[in-house]
């Protein structure tokens, strides 16, 4: 009879472990949705900055060849911090937004200036966006880490 109230006993903590675990990773995930959402916002109010500085300082002229390079090295820049960022100590869920951030940014401006060749874009978009996956999955990272990828898919449909 006590080993089958020990055993019970032991159960009702692992089950009550578990749950909060779950609980926990929800509530990540959540954080990852929010964090997206703004760290995208602001990573464009810093675009537009830079857009208006080449504008104004480096471009007084009026012409716009320079916006293509500024979209996607800005996007190139922000990715490559973003994949850097997961080798620091950075709470889980602010990584993963920051790849949000920097997903949705770089593939918003590369889809934007390859317009006029849309299967090369988008042929760039599922390669970025499978690298990022492999890169997840080798690293062994939680499932909210993912959601970047479909919230960078869901700001190129929203934005084009």
């Amino acid at each position: 009879m006590i080993c089958i109230s020990t055993y019970a006993s032991s159960a009702n903590i692992q089950q009550s472990q578990r749950k909060a675990t779950m609980h926990q990773e929800i509530k990540q995930g959540v954080y990852v949705i929010l964090g997206s959402i703004v760290l995208l916002g602001l990573s464009f109010i810093v675009y537009f900055g830079l857009f208006r500085m080449f504008q104004l300082i480096l471009n007084p002229e009026g012409h716009f060849g320079f916006v293509m390079f500024l979209r996607i090295g800005y996007g190139i820049i922000l990715i490559l911090l973003a994949f850097l960022n997961y080798r620091t100590k950075t709470a889980e869920w602010l990584k993963a937004s920051i790849m949000s951030a920097g997903l949705g940014t770089f593939l918003i401006g590369l889809t934007v200036s390859l317009y006029e060749t849309p299967i090369l874009a988008y042929a760039i978009v599922f390669v970025t966006l499978s690298v990022t996956a492999v890169y997840l999955f080798k690293t062994q990272q939680k499932w909210f880490h993912y959601i970047p990828i479909g919230m960078s898919l869901l700001a190129i449909w929203l934005y084009i």
